[in-house]
């Protein structure tokens, strides 16, 4: 967050129930959501401020191929933020 920017920042690992209340915070389609916020091939965390959800990071799992087995890359497929919480370095905070 920025210096002097207060607000506590809640960084929560996201369920199905997370999902559908992210549905209505996101600009994105239902759709698209549903297809690229991962829970079971990937991860997605959350940011909430004040109980209220503003941000949002998606990351799938890809298995590499031979010749090396039993590795996994991860690709960040969805960062957003609410509108409103843009600008005050949630994102950055986010992927690092």
């Amino acid at each position: 967050m920025n210096k002097g920017d207060n607000q506590v920042v809640e960084y929560i690992f996201a369920d199905e129930s997370i999902k559908k209340e992210w549905v209505k915070k996101s600009q994105w389609d239902k759709e698209v959501i549903q297809q690229h916020m991962h829970l079971k091939n990937g991860f997605s965390i959350v940011a909430k401020i004040g109980g209220d959800l503003v941000s949002m990071i998606s990351v799938y799992w890809n298995k590499l191929e031979e010749p090396i087995p039993e590795t996994l890359e991860g690709y960040i497929d969805i960062i957003e933020v609410v509108k409103e919480y843009r600008g005050r370095g949630i994102a950055r905070v986010n992927l690092f």
